[in-house]
């Protein structure tokens, strides 16, 4: 196992690379942030300056993700060949990722669209349940609004949050979530994605390390709009591009890269994320020859970077699930380690 001093150094390469401050806070803008760009505070601890506000809204949506600039290649080589140096130390690392969407507190209000469902505080803690049973170490979650975050604060205090305190109310609603006594924030940030009305709202990725072997992996979340407001298949298009654009530039770290989230869109969604990127679904399907999605797809998805194995996947419907959420309760087992993480 590599020490934190090792990969304390792989931030700073990620930052230099991006020209800026390894200790410098993401910050908003219209623009989205450098993947390999600025670092959050590495404790991540509830309360620790947050992620970035939502962008204004506008009518064309900002630029993709880009990767820096001048002097980029060579600081991308420092960072592969650190990162394949702890690799060659490490044994594999395997947890258990999930993505949930829990349905947020406000749709079930007196009148909302799902006022049939339990208050979001009532839910909060089945949701909570389902993520302990199934061993989970790290979730995206979807939909999480104030008072669902308030139970989840206090109902689990092992588990930290990104974005954090700081950040906007619509950003925080779509949030990574992980067991702190197995892993740790080394990195937090943002990028926009088109939502209703092609609207930007910033989702959230991050870059953590397993506390037992030392191995770096980014974690990416994301909430794409249905046509709840209207038909919104171009918004969906442009967040694809730009979760797309992303994961490559996440990628060419050497890092393994997961991707969750709600996309509201089933083949249409894998056909176009697996021509864009190398990533792969945790619910099999293919995209040799053609595209071949999985057999019985929805819209929710869990994925990952080519060095990310996918051993075991579970979709849970009903019961206590259909009593949290109108969707249903995603997780993967996932394994990445040296013969994942090695190059040529």
């Amino acid at each position: 196992m590599r020490s934190a001093r090792a990969l304390s150094t792989v931030v700073a390469v990620v930052a230099v690379a991006a020209g800026c401050s390894p200790a410098s806070v993401s910050q908003a803008s219209q623009q989205p942030p450098s993947p390999v760009g600025s670092t959050a505070p590495a404790s991540g601890a509830p309360g620790a300056p947050g992620g970035p506000a939502t962008g204004a809204p506008g009518g064309a949506p900002p630029s993709p993700v880009t990767l820096p600039g001048k002097g980029s290649r060579q600081s991308l080589r420092q960072l592969r060949d650190l990162t394949q140096s702890m690799a060659d130390g490490m044994t594999t690392t395997s947890f258990r990722v999930a993505t949930f969407n829990v349905l947020g507190a406000s749709h079930t209000v007196a009148g909302g669209r799902h006022s049939g469902f339990a208050a979001g505080q009532v839910r909060m803690p089945w949701a909570l349940g389902l993520l302990r049973s199934a061993g989970v170490e790290v979730a995206g979650l979807q939909e999480l609004q104030p008072p669902q975050i308030d139970v989840l604060r206090r109902l689990a205090p092992g588990w930290d949050l990104f974005p954090t305190a700081g950040a906007a109310r619509i950003s925080r609603a779509n949030s990574i979530t992980w067991d702190s006594t197995r892993w740790s924030l080394l990195q937090g940030h943002t990028f926009p994605v088109p939502y209703f009305f092609g609207h930007p709202v910033q989702m959230p990725y991050v870059l953590l390390e397993n506390r037992a072997t030392g191995l770096p992996v980014w974690f990416v979340n994301a909430h794409n709009p249905a046509d709840a407001h209207g038909p919104a298949q171009q918004w969906r298009a442009e967040a694809v591009r730009r979760e797309a654009n992303l994961v490559t530039s996440l990628a060419a770290t050497d890092i393994p890269v997961v991707l969750t989230g709600d996309m509201n869109d089933r083949a249409d969604f894998f056909c176009a994320i697996t021509a864009l990127t190398e990533l792969h679904a945790a619910a099999g399907g293919d995209h040799d020859g053609g595209c071949h999605p999985p057999a019985g797809v929805g819209v929710d998805w869990i994925l990952g970077t080519p060095d990310v194995s996918f051993d075991r996947f579970v979709v849970q419907r009903g019961g206590l699930v259909a009593r949290t959420s109108d969707h249903p309760f995603l997780y993967a087992d996932v394994s990445v380690g040296p013969s994942q993480v090695e190059g040529p």
